[in-house]
C-alpha cells in the first residue's frame, strides 16, 4: 500500500494516525521527528526557539512547545521516554539577516532532549545549507538531501551519535 504524502510547512506538525510520508524544506527552521515502532511517527517544522506564551501562540511555531506537545502526546499511549527515537534537522545560518537564529534553534532542540533525558538517534544542525527532509511516519527513517549541493544523503536508519 502507498502512503500518502504531507507537505509540513513552517509552523505545522504531523501527530496523525495514519502512514504518511512527510516532506519540509529547512533552512532556520528546525524539524524534530519523534517515532516509536508501536506508534505513527510525529514531527514538527519549528520557527524560533522558545515560545513566549504557550497558552496564547501557536505552539508548533516554537521547537521548546512542539517537542514538548509531541513527547506529551507519546508519553500519554503509556511508552517510556527511553524508547523513544528522536532526530533533529535544520537549523542553518543560511541568510545574512538571520542573526543566528538557526544556531539557537538547534541549540533548542538540544537542549530539549537532554533536559527531558532522551536520545538523539541522529542530527543534522546547523551549518549554511538548507535541507529538505522526508519523514516515513511508519518506519522512522528520514531521508536527507542538502540544498544548493548535489550530495544527496542516505536514510538514517541506524542510531548514530550528533
Amino acid at each position: 500500500m502507498r502512503a500518502e504524502g504531507i507537505y509540513l510547512r513552517p509552523g505545522e506538525a504531523y501527530l496523525g494516525d495514519r502512514h504518511v510520508l512527510v516532506s519540509t524544506i529547512l533552512g532556520s527552521c528546525v524539524s524534530i521527528t519523534m517515532f516509536h515502532k508501536s506508534l505513527p511517527g510525529r514531527i514538527c517544522h519549528a520557527v524560533l526557539p522558545s515560545n513566549p506564551d504557550p497558552l496564547t501562540t501557536n505552539v508548533f511555531h516554537y521547537v521548546d512547545s512542539s517537542m514538548q506537545y509531541m513527547l506529551d502526546s507519546m508519553l500519554s499511549t503509556g511508552i517510556s521516554k527511553r524508547e523513544i527515537e528522536v532526530k533533529a534537522f535544520g537549523g542553518a545560518n543560511s541568510f545574512r539577516s538571520e542573526s543566528g537564529v538557526g544556531d539557537l534553534n538547534a541549540a533548542a532542540a538540544l537542549r530539549f532532549v537532554k533536559k527531558e533525558g532522551l536520545k538523539l538517534w541522529a542530527s543534522d544542525l546547523g551549518g549554511k545549507s538548507g535541507r529538505k527532509i522526508l519523514f516515513d511516519t511508519r518506519t522512522g527513517m528520514v531521508l536527507l538531501k542538502r540544498l544548493n549541493t548535489s550530495e544527496a544523503q542516505p536514510l538514517l536508519t541506524s542510531c548514530s551519535e550528533p
